[in-house]
């Protein structure tokens, strides 16, 4: 989407469950069904070293795991065996191996509705994953997508060597959309046409331009069952891709609907000289009825740092110093306000 800049900390997952869900509890047989996994991948190895993929999985009732990952040359490669496990509060824990290779799940929260979830992950090659996933149910019709929406994606920009977020709003009328994006900086980037599909099994599909000139191809989305979030991966002829996340406007909040426990993911962005790209993840983020914040981070080496506490007018002047091995360490990374939430079983 054409911003050519690094940025600081885009968190990427929202998900609240209602005061009636302090009491719920998971189990593995949860996960029982088909999911879609939609994945930014961390590989210093390869070219480029960030890129998405999208899976399809099968589970069943004892979280034995089977699918395929496909990327975004249309590559793909099958799970050859996999476990998860899902405790009572709904934390994702397992693993699963491909080409050889295992990945292993290092935290990760289902939703209230068990349709919807985010983990991070390691492989034993170094890589970081951070993933998105959706159930497979209901029933769909191309009306689910009109209305209102709030779209906010990481752009892989391989030409520029830039991984930076963006956010947005847009309308859907008929399937035509309208709409903007906005980068970090403030820059924004006006959607001058575009058309989004919805099948009966709600797999999102179309594309949009934008007025940099730039054509934006959806290889491959999901909607959830709730009909209220979804989301979408690109990719560009020029290579360049993103993840988008998607929610639908509507429904009236108050200062104190925020109030609560929260489980937060997101990728930590380190700009020039040393450039770097990583995940983390927070247990512990607090909230209080008038917006403070206060939470602390693991990253890949398992270096646990705590946030001050602030409130969301200064949130985006909070450092939060992480780093994967020696190359990162010491290094403070903005925190921009692009937080994407899950609210834990635990009221404040």
């Amino acid at each position: 989407m054409g911003k050519k800049t690094f940025f600081g900390i885009v968190l990427i997952f929202i998900v609240t469950l209602t005061t009636s869900a302090f009491a719920q509890s998971f189990s593995t047989s949860d996960f029982a069904g088909n999911w879609h996994a939609y994945v930014t991948e961390v590989d210093p190895s390869s070219v480029p070293p960030v890129y998405w993929l999208r899976g399809n999985m099968n589970v069943d009732a004892s979280g034995n795991i089977s699918g395929t990952y496909y990327g975004p040359d249309g590559s793909s490669v099958t799970l050859s065996g996999g476990q998860l496990a899902l405790d009572q509060k709904g934390v994702v824990t397992g693993s699963f191996t491909a080409q050889g290779q295992t990945a292993t799940i290092i935290h990760g929260k289902m939703d209230s509705s068990k349709t919807h979830g985010v983990s991070v992950m390691l492989g034993e090659d170094f890589s970081m994953d951070i993933a998105t996933f959706i159930k497979d149910g209901g029933t769909f019709s191309p009306l689910d997508l009109e209305g209102n929406w709030y779209v906010y994606t990481t752009v892989i920009d391989v030409i520029e060597e830039a991984v930076f977020w963006a956010y947005g709003t847009f309308s859907l009328d008929q399937g035509k959309m309208t709409g903007s994006f906005t980068a970090a900086d403030g820059r924004v980037t006006a959607i001058t046409s575009g058309t989004l599909t919805l099948d009966n099994e709600g797999i999102i599909g179309g594309q949009f331009a934008l007025d940099i000139p730039q054509t934006i191809s959806i290889a491959h989305g999901k909607l959830d069952q709730s009909k209220t979030k979804g989301v979408f991966v690109s990719v560009e002829p020029t290579g360049t891709m993103a993840i988008g996340h998607l929610v639908k406007a509507g429904g009236t909040f108050k200062q104190s609907d925020g109030a609560g426990g929260w489980y937060v993911y997101g990728l930590n962005i380190y700009p020039p000289p040393t450039p770097a790209v990583l995940w983390v993840y927070g247990d512990d983020a607090r909230v209080d009825a008038s917006g403070n914040f206060t939470a602390s981070f693991t990253a890949p080496t398992g270096e646990r740092s705590s946030a001050a506490p602030v409130t969301p007018s200064v949130a985006d002047h909070t450092a939060i110093p992480l780093g994967r091995g020696s190359k990162n360490n010491g290094i403070t990374a903005p925190c921009p306000p692009l937080a994407i939430l899950q609210k834990t079983a635990v009221p404040v």
